[in-house]
């Protein structure tokens, strides 16, 4: 072969590595502009919907339950979907995804979200963070009980609320999320609450409601343990703080107003992951479903729910963790006590496999069967 082609080969390769080296797919990784951020809340998300409640904080003493199995069956890196206020903190702290997604088909879980990540960023300890929240003074530094118990005894401080709340409008002010007179007047309320009610602060409906269960304070779900006997709160733990602290100061968690059974937030933000060449490892729903679907299945609102799912770019042994009320009639014995919210793991592809195979006919079977043991 003459030297010439030999150049020309080789020149033909080089030109063939490049391209394919230039469109070989790219996983999208690490922090968000704050441009990213804003135009992520703004695009995927969808107009809020009144709910029966504010939804504060949560309601899931069992939460750290599930998590040592979570960990062992989802490798850090992926990413999670969540819904509600603080507990999906505990789960991101654990799990160490590559982003989360709080997703609530409440306009006011993500005002509060945001409000908390300005917290994350004005606040470098557990402790100052709480007591930023709740407007008392940062207690000091202690093991977990001790200084949850001393903030416990602690009076609101008027300059510490008035200073907190002045910060925290600079913050937001910036992060470029367009914020109506309606969500500074909702944003006041939810830290007026915190501040008025301590660590009492509890789940309560917005108007009353027979015979609805006595939910667990913020003291309780920030202190219950697991079934070995460790708080698994992201409070509990400096470092399960600084994990949530470093994922919110590169925003990459990113919340949205989002209904589960909706046709954009679910779906835009799976279109958005594709293009990322991310996955999702868990989705978190709460007690969602316990609104999309009557006794017996199927309906409208459920359908809708699992035909997202079924869209999600799922991981491998992609999971779907949900919770049900422990009086669910006909559910089997839970395994760690008697919580008010009982956790509920499940193979989230199996689940849509499931359902559409009409194999899943009431809430019950939707809720139990296939249980993932943890």
């Amino acid at each position: 072969m003459s030297l010439t082609k030999l150049r020309l080969l080789l020149a033909a390769a080089l030109v063939l590595l490049l391209v394919t080296w230039l469109s070989w797919p790219r996983v999208r990784s690490g922090p968000l502009s704050g441009v990213e951020f804003s135009e992520l809340v703004e695009t995927l998300s969808e107009p809020g919907l009144p709910f029966v409640s504010d939804n504060l904080v949560s309601n899931e003493t069992a939460l750290g339950d599930p998590l040592d199995t979570l960990k062992a069956r989802l490798p850090p890196g992926l990413v999670y979907v969540g819904v509600g206020p603080e507990q999906n903190f505990s789960y991101i702290a654990e799990l160490r995804p590559s982003y989360a997604f709080i997703v609530d088909v409440r306009r006011e879980n993500l005002l509060q979200h945001l409000f908390f990540k300005a917290l994350f960023e004005l606040e470098e300890s557990p402790r100052g963070w709480l007591a930023a929240l709740l407007g008392r003074t940062t207690p000091p530094a202690a093991e977990c009980p001790a200084w949850v118990a001393a903030l416990g005894s602690e009076r609101p401080d008027p300059k510490r609320i008035a200073a907190t709340r002045h910060r925290v409008q600079e913050l937001l002010a910036g992060y470029g999320v367009a914020l109506r007179r309606s969500d500074w007047r909702f944003l006041t309320f939810m830290h007026d609450s915190f501040c008025r009610q301590g660590l009492d602060l509890r789940f309560t409906f917005r108007s009353e409601v027979a015979d609805a269960p006595v939910y667990p304070s913020l003291r309780e779900t920030l202190l219950a343990r697991d079934p070995a006997g460790r708080m698994r709160h992201f409070l509990a733990h400096q470092e399960s703080y600084a994990a949530v602290r470093t994922m919110e100061r590169e925003n990459r968690i990113v919340p949205l107003v989002g209904n589960f059974a909706g046709r954009h937030a679910l779906r835009a933000l799976w279109q958005t992951l594709r293009q990322w060449h991310q996955t999702v490892g868990l989705f978190y729903a709460s007690n969602v479903e316990y609104y999309l679907m009557p006794q017996k299945l199927p309906d409208d609102l459920m359908e809708e729910f699992v035909w997202n799912l079924e869209g999600m770019p799922g991981a491998p042994g992609a999971l779907l963790l949900r919770t049900y009320l422990k009086d669910l009639p006909g559910r089997p014995p839970y395994a760690h006590g008697q919580p008010l919210f009982i956790p509920s793991l499940h193979d989230a592809k199996l689940f849509v496999q499931r359902y559409q195979a009409g194999e899943l006919p009431d809430y019950l079977s939707a809720q139990t069967r296939d249980e993932i043991a943890f």
